[in-house]
């Protein structure tokens, strides 16, 4: 998979409910859930990795988990895609590790456009330390967590 990625979630199957779904009530709509499109890529030791939607023809949302087997069992971020906005994680394992990008549609039927077209650039930013195993590194944890920016 290379960056920018040109992808479309028209006509994808729902897997997988995002964690930020967890609010909504899909008892109040007659639609199905919207589709979704997972990517993996993976992340050497060390690397950070941001993605960033660079355009959609709709409402779009996304989840961000790392992990051994598809989906990707530890959470990292969830949310809606605005007009700008990043989100990145940082492998602070020992070993390279496969981040899943889910793409997906907004949850909130008001919208009536849970599916389309985007396009997701990505990039890695050097190595960065690994983790030590000292009280001292209490500011390079909190930085090495992966934020939405």
């Amino acid at each position: 998979m290379s960056s920018p990625y040109y992808g479309t979630t028209v006509g994808a199957g729902h897997f997988f409910d995002l964690t930020c779904y967890n609010d909504i009530d899909y008892s109040d709509y007659s639609d199905e859930p919207p589709p979704d499109l997972v990517l993996s890529i993976d992340v050497p030791a060390g690397s950070q990795i941001t993605f960033q939607q660079t355009t959609a023809n709709y409402n779009s949302m996304y989840e961000l988990r790392w992990g051994e087997s598809c989906p990707g069992e530890t959470y990292v971020a969830c949310g809606f895609w605005g007009d700008s906005g990043s989100v990145t994680w940082v492998n602070t394992e020992s070993t390279t590790q496969t981040v899943y990008y889910i793409q997906s549609g907004s949850a909130i039927r008001i919208y009536h456009d849970d599916s389309g077209a985007f396009t997701l650039d990505w990039w890695f930013s050097g190595e960065l330390p690994l983790p030590q195993p000292c009280d001292a590194c209490a500011e390079w944890r909190q930085l090495s967590t992966g934020v939405v920016l």
